[in-house]
């Protein structure tokens, strides 16, 4: 829940941060380097001009530019994903894009691939989805990424 930002956080242990384009909002988020997490509140990609740069790769600049090593990292969130389809009822067609193919799941098994080095071959250990259902509003779903990391001893054995 304290990632979700549900939970008082820590201030003093979060930095906040916006990706503008012009007047436009293109990224909100936050880094906890001591937290290990990074979570994206908002995501407007279709902002930036073509070529545009995949949101993936702006998580990882991200994170660094905070003065994070991405080895260190252990969680990423998203928060206030809007998804009307899985308001009402657990087996709705919502429900299941949000385990199945679901574009922020798919985009950060490519960033781990892509950066495999850094982020010394971390693996996605569990995730973990959350719903917000505020009265008359539409509800926000959470989403918590947790990876993994081989240990030595795992990396010796398959070395």
């Amino acid at each position: 829940m304290r990632y979700m930002g549900l939970q008082n956080r820590d201030r003093d242990a979060w930095e906040d941060f916006e990706v503008m384009q012009g007047d436009l909002l293109v990224s909100d988020y936050s880094v906890s380097l001591s937290n290990r997490a990074y979570i994206t509140d908002v995501v407007h990609m279709n902002i930036l001009p073509v070529p545009r740069m995949k949101h993936r790769n702006m998580v990882v600049d991200n994170y660094k530019s905070a003065g994070g090593r991405l080895e260190d990292v252990e969680y990423f969130v998203n928060r206030f994903i809007l998804n009307s389809d899985a308001e009402y009822l657990n087996g709705a067609t919502g429900w299941k894009e949000l385990i199945i193919n679901n574009p922020l799941l798919v985009g950060q098994i490519k960033m781990l691939n892509e950066y495999a080095q850094e982020f010394k071959h971390a693996q996605i250990r569990e995730v973990t989805v959350a719903v917000l259902k505020p009265k008359y509003i539409v509800p926000a779903f959470f989403m918590v990424t947790r990876l993994t990391r081989p240990t030595a001893e795992e990396g010796r054995a398959s070395g």
